[in-house]
């Protein structure tokens, strides 16, 4: 492309020294300089839509096509464009292959893009910058090559029925799911547990796009959530989108309390109408805890406890930690998960919610991934709103401030921390056990 760009510059210098010598000759001269310029011009990088109109909530795909004289070396950077209420996914690996343009042979690397938005009416994606290396031939070495892709618009139609609905899941298919545990519940007395694990498992979305679900429940029953396992699987060229979300209730006191139910509500692509799916709730009757024998016997008033030496304890045993997490965090900052905690806390402080949710979901996929882990009500709280913020309608992602988060997940990657530590010194502890 560089020499091809140097010759046309130096004909054109010709053509307009020997102006002079003949009108004629540099007319004929300029006239073959153009056709051989506008025969060999090419657009570094092209894209196009798929669909020129969606449902709200439907993915919508954007194919970015990249051309080079010869190979590609490296990976191609996207300059993506933010938009309110709007995802736009990158596919894990471009097409390669060839097109002749002119006569040209270029090879072609074709990305796909999904967007998933929430706003309705015509949409726009402004012009986006693509930088890529690539060679002039299979010998040369690699050069920079950029490109800027054109404005793209279609339209996004609101499934009729849903105006109120506010979040809008569209779906060729989806299915929930629900377990309990304990299956069948005999009796339960105050400080008791149950649990409760909802699978949603859909096509035609990204798991990035089901919504967390209501988790709450009546005055006198804590509420825990595990972390929520969200992915997408491919097989064979059929993609699935699964969300599973653990719920844990702890009763508090005796009494009647009912779990409420959950309604999963989409848009059912395929048949373009409004699908309900209820999932059942349970009235769960709690007895008073029996009385320790030590109780019965009156025997707690011999001991003697001294309240602030577990405030103290409590003191070293964070101290310890704390110091534990800033030598660890200095000796691997490099370390996948201090990248991701650090892109989360820079995201939270930027008050950026897009930023602030993809590194929260890169950070449990590299700390909690497999992994039976409870969260905190806060924090699955904040969690909630971020994504109800991000795929609402109601709201823009201007309005969020990310210092709440960035609290609650610190003290929470502290515990997790602590938690690995711990586990590694028992594991040390026996071998030098044995050794002794």
């Amino acid at each position: 492309m560089i020499a091809r760009k140097v010759a046309i510059a130096d004909t054109w210098r010709m053509a307009i020294s020997m102006a002079g010598r003949g009108v004629g000759t540099a007319l004929l001269l300029l006239g073959w300089v153009f056709l051989f310029s506008s025969a060999s011009a090419y657009e570094p990088v092209t894209a196009e839509l798929r669909e020129d109109a969606a449902w709200t909530g439907q993915p919508v795909r954007i194919s970015v096509t990249l051309y080079s004289p010869g190979p590609f070396t490296g990976t191609a950077k996207f300059d993506l464009p933010e938009l309110p209420q709007t995802l736009i996914l990158r596919g894990e690996r471009p097409v390669v292959g060839s097109e002749s343009i002119d006569g040209i042979t270029l090879l072609t690397q074709q990305h796909e893009l999904t967007l998933f938005t929430q706003r309705s009416g015509t949409i726009e994606i402004p012009a986006f910058k693509v930088q890529f290396s690539g060679k002039e031939n299979f010998t040369s070495d690699p050069i920079p090559m950029s490109g800027t892709t054109s404005v793209l618009t279609f339209e996004s139609k609101r499934p009729p029925g849903t105006q109120g609905q506010g979040f809008v899941l569209a779906a060729a298919d989806l299915k929930a799911t629900q377990t309990w545990r304990p299956e069948v519940i005999d009796s339960i007395v105050a400080g008791d547990v149950i649990e409760r694990t909802i699978q949603q498992q859909a096509t035609g979305t990204t798991a990035m796009m089901i919504a967390a679900i209501n988790s709450s429940a009546a005055a006198g029953v804590s509420v825990y959530n595990l972390a929520p396992i969200v992915e997408d699987r491919s097989v064979r060229g059929d993609s699935t989108a699964t969300r599973i979300e653990t719920i844990k209730y702890q009763f508090q006191q005796p009494g009647t309390f009912l779990i409420p139910d959950v309604e999963v509500v989409w848009w059912d692509t395929q048949a373009e109408q409004i699908r309900v799916q209820r999932l059942e709730g349970r009235r769960i009757d709690v007895g008073s805890a029996p009385l320790s024998a030590e109780h019965l016997a009156g025997t707690h008033t011999n001991h003697v406890t001294f309240p602030w030496l577990g405030m103290v304890a409590g003191l070293i045993v964070s101290a310890a930690l704390l110091v534990g997490l800033i030598l660890r965090d200095g000796s691997r900052t490099a370390s996948p998960e201090s990248l991701a905690a650090k892109r989360f806390s820079q995201a939270c402080r930027k008050n950026d919610p897009l930023a602030a949710y993809q590194a929260w979901l890169a950070w449990k996929r590299i700390v909690l991934a497999g992994k039976d882990t409870e969260t905190s009500a806060a924090i699955s709280s904040q969690a909630g709103s971020l994504e109800r913020l991000l795929f609402g309608s109601s709201t823009t992602s201007a309005a969020w401030l990310g210092a709440a988060f960035l609290r609650e997940f610190q003290e929470f990657r502290r515990q997790m921390l602590g938690r690995r530590s711990a586990r590694a010194r028992a594991k040390v502890l026996p071998e030098l056990n044995c050794r002794a």
